[in-house]
């Protein structure tokens, strides 16, 4: 007898029926799991020697797996299966009895690698007849938060798409995923939905700094499922326009211009020398002419800074539901990102300030000049009483502080977003609906 052990990698098919009732568990009317098979070999070796077959199926609840071992062996054998896995320490021996059978391991950990090899004991010796090694499929629980707008999990780098590919996959009830304006694809055989469980894109409330990104995309494919999924597709909203800049403080129009002084002149019929003493008394030698005028009043203040136009909206995300199961249900809600307000304008900048009233005490001051220089030339000693002038009358008023500038209009809002059709396969019709939600 000949000593074989021949090692394979057993590829997996996926086709299996499950479904999440409470705790996970198969379809209410299925008393156990279809014998379906996600890994399976058999393993001929072209001699009497014997066979050794694994199958691979899913267990009762979502990441539990068992293995059907099918066996044949020479007469005379006394057989046995050795069990190893990448962490035991020593093969599990598991006793077989009879020239062929079949057992169940429900002993399978998700993702461990496992090598079963059928043992001849005969005449003293034993022989390694066949070895079978698998791959034990992993499930996936998508639960808590989840925010793939800040995380690459399951992104794959060249789509840029977060893709979730696993045997089976329940959703559990706490689970809040936001996909924000990321691409989401779910691929399973099998998806359970438990109640609560919220996928969403941007809630009412989301607003960026800009124009409001568009919601994004999520595909679910599946051939069964089973429970009610709430998916919110929103377009996020625009940011409001910034309002229009106020002025500084010290911008302001223009002052207004200063008023006219008052101007005066000689009467030259007393400009001789007697008007300035010789026995006669002083003489009133400068004479108004016009009196000082008001100040002008200050310009109008410059206009305020327009307002920043309100941003638009973004347009709602897409589902693509493929699920062709009645017991699966999806609700889907999905609203436009709202407009922007457009800023207001900025206030406009104070008025001008008043302008100064013109002086009326030229006069005194041409005379005191006059006076100065004729008595420096002729002498103090010939003069007597030093002649005066007549003020101008009335009483000049500073101008008024021109008006605060204009204040422009709102500026404009933004636009709001569009709503984009879903597609969501119909068990019932076997065809996809196509609206708008």
């Amino acid at each position: 007898m000949t000593s074989q052990s021949p090692q394979h990698f057993l590829t997996a098919l996926m086709s299996f029926s499950f479904l999440m009732s409470g705790a996970c568990s198969f379809k209410k009317n299925s008393d156990a799991p279809k014998d379906i098979v996600i890994v399976e070999k058999e393993v001929e070796t072209g001699s009497k020697d014997g066979t050794l077959g694994v199958r691979v199926k899913m267990g009762m609840t979502i990441h539990k797996y068992t293995s059907n071992i099918e066996w044949k062996i020479e007469s005379g054998c006394k057989g046995k299966i050795l069990k190893e896995t990448k962490t035991s320490i020593a093969p599990q021996v598991i006793e077989v009895a009879g020239e062929h059978g079949s057992i169940q391991d429900t002993d399978l950990t998700e993702g461990d690698e496992i090598s079963y090899t059928l043992i001849c004991d005969k005449n003293g010796a034993s022989t390694s007849i066949q070895s079978v090694r698998i791959l034990v499929p992993t499930d996936l629980t998508l639960t808590g938060e989840i925010d793939l707008t800040k995380s690459e999990k399951f992104l794959d780098s060249k789509t840029k798409i977060h893709s979730i590919q696993y045997p089976r996959i329940l959703i559990a009830k706490d689970l809040k995923m936001n996909i924000g304006s990321e691409n989401v694809e779910i691929t399973s055989e099998f998806v359970a939905v438990e109640s609560g469980a919220h996928i969403y894109t941007f809630l009412n409330d989301s607003a960026g700094d800009g124009s409001g990104r568009n919601g994004g995309t999520i595909r679910i494919s599946a051939p069964q499922g089973e429970g009610n999924l709430t998916l919110t597709l929103n377009g996020q909203n625009g940011a409001n326009g910034k309002d229009g800049r106020d002025h500084p403080i010290e911008v302001r129009g223009a002052q207004g211009a200063v008023g006219q002084n008052a101007t005066y002149y000689y009467d030259r019929s007393k400009m001789h020398l007697p008007c300035f003493g010789g026995g006669k008394g002083a003489c009133q030698l400068v004479l108004c002419q016009s009196s000082a005028g008001n100040g002008g009043n200050g310009s109008p203040g410059l206009p305020g800074n327009p307002g920043q136009a309100g941003y638009d909206g973004g347009d709602t995300g897409y589902a693509e539901i493929d699920v062709n199961d009645i017991d699966f249900k999806v609700e889907i809600s999905a609203t436009p990102g709202k407009a922007g307000d457009g800023g207001q304008g900025g206030n406009g900048s104070l008025g001008g300030l008043p302008g100064a009233p013109g002086s009326d005490d030229q006069g005194a001051s041409a005379l005191a000049q006059y006076v100065k220089e004729r008595r420096e030339k002729h002498g103090n000693g010939k003069f007597g009483p030093a002649p005066t002038a007549k003020k101008c009358t009335g009483t000049p008023q500073p101008g008024s502080e021109g008006p605060r500038g204009t204040k422009p209009e709102a500026a404009r809002a933004g636009l709001s977003g569009q709503t984009k059709m879903s597609r969501v396969f119909n068990p019932a019709t076997q065809r996809f609906d196509e609206k708008r939600f």
